[in-house]
């Protein structure tokens, strides 16, 4: 049965955004819609990007929100997982009390509903109608739903899974459609630590029948990784006996030396490990391959030639040496979007027929074209999870925050108290419920 009104979490947008309860009327249900009672939903690096105002954003960051110019206030919240309260005309493969997985696109932002042109609604009462999961119920399109019955009957708790669904659809999109490994090739990953990765390894595990390693790891922060340290991963324990498991190397650019020349040196080693044949895909995740060089003084005074070229360092830059680290058509992943190329880099990857590729963790939520493919991956996910090949974080693993009280406190604990949306590096499992 559909209620008549509800609460809806708005927050608006800002350097420091501000979310508040508000009570909004419920649309009608449609042809193909399904009125759902919400019971969790995840909180993403993507909807805290919705957040932010462009006072904080990036111009490139502005242009992938779905919202119109100007909008002060969104409704975030792109998983969710709930229980079916009603259906309307026309919805095949739910029932009325099951319980669902859902996921939304930039299409729950950008849609004009029939009844929205209601001239009682006001505008600010059209943006509550629209946009995410944040919310106690919410109407849908029944292909943004995926039956999760089979899963509840396994054990797994459903706020766990959408806390982590997020994560482990950027992994399996990242291994499979992005670095698209075959056999033995070699993979190098950067990243800033280890739990950052995780569930990148769990795919990559995952992959074993048909990608076996090596796999070179290097974090920034933190002790250098081991196979016993990955074996303590909750979501990689009993994975870990094929795969890259026999062919994994680790190393820490905090342990050997932290800023400087460290990971150069580190990249050196790799590519003695591959005895000069090179590594066929990298993945460079939170670097900075770009380092600001000074063109002014201490006192502001910009820098003639002569003495600017004084003050660049020494070492190759950490692009170039990645480029130098790639095997023959090898391939470059990064996540970095300020990367620019010199003309010798073009023509170092020319020489090798290599490429370079940008990795955009909120593209296919943000473009409103991907649904299909994210709704396939879902399938994949939760098929992993049944087949407890994949293990599922228990829920005292899981950050977890009341939605109309809390909002604050899990935005500062996925974002940082003090960091602004461009520090962000990755999203920790967190779920809202909205009692």
């Amino acid at each position: 049965m559909q209620s008549a009104a509800g609460r809806v979490l708005a927050v608006r947008r800002g350097p420091n955004p501000v979310g508040s309860s508000a009570v909004t009327s419920h649309p009608k249900l449609g042809a193909g819609e399904v009125f759902v009672q919400v019971q969790a939903a995840a909180l993403t690096i993507t909807d805290a990007l919705l957040c932010f105002d462009a006072s904080t954003l990036s111009a490139a960051q502005q242009e992938l929100l779905p919202l119109a110019e100007g909008q002060e206030s969104v409704v975030p919240g792109f998983f969710f997982c709930g229980e079916v309260l009603s259906l309307g005309p026309f919805v095949d493969g739910i029932r009325v009390g099951e319980p669902v997985l859902g996921i939304l696109d930039a299409a729950a932002w950008q849609g004009q509903r029939d009844d929205d042109a209601d001239p009682q609604l006001t505008p600010a009462e059209k943006v509550l109608r629209q946009g995410g999961a944040f919310r106690e119920a919410a109407v849908v399109q029944f292909s943004s739903l995926w039956p999760a019955a089979d899963l509840v009957s396994a054990g797994l708790r459903l706020p766990a899974v959408i806390s982590l669904l997020p994560g482990m659809l950027n992994a399996l999109f990242t291994a499979a459609s992005r670095l698209q490994l075959q056999a033995d090739e070699a993979l190098l990953v950067l990243a800033p630590n280890l739990s950052g990765i995780v569930l990148l390894l769990q795919r990559l595990l995952l992959l074993r029948h048909s990608w076996w390693g090596p796999l070179y790891l290097i974090v920034q922060h933190g002790p250098k990784p081991t196979l016993e340290d990955l074996g303590r991963q909750s979501s990689l324990r009993g994975l870990l006996g094929e795969g890259f498991a026999g062919s994994f190397e680790g190393w820490s650019v905090e342990e050997a030396g932290g800023a400087g020349g460290a990971l150069g040196s580190l990249l050196e080693e790799v590519s003695r490990r591959t005895q000069g044949a090179g590594i066929d895909a990298i993945l460079s995740l939170g670097l900075d391959l770009n380092p600001a060089q000074p063109v002014s003084s201490a006192s502001g005074k910009e820098l003639p030639p002569s003495e600017l070229l004084a003050t660049l360092p020494n070492e190759v830059p950490l692009l170039r040496s990645l480029i130098k680290l790639m095997a023959l058509r090898g391939r470059l992943l990064v996540d970095d979007p300020r990367l620019e190329l010199m003309p010798a880099d073009g023509q170092h990857l020319w020489a090798k027929e290599a490429t370079v590729s940008f990795l955009n963790v909120h593209r296919m939520l943000l473009s409103g074209a991907n649904l299909g493919l994210l709704m396939r991956g879902i399938a994949e996910v939760t098929r992993d999870l049944l087949d407890l090949s994949a293990p599922c974080l228990a829920s005292s693993e899981v950050r977890q925050f009341r939605m109309f009280e809390q909002f604050q406190m899990a935005l500062e604990a996925l974002v940082g108290s003090n960091a602004s949306f461009k520090d962000l590096e990755s999203a920790a499992a967190t779920s809202f419920r909205p009692c």
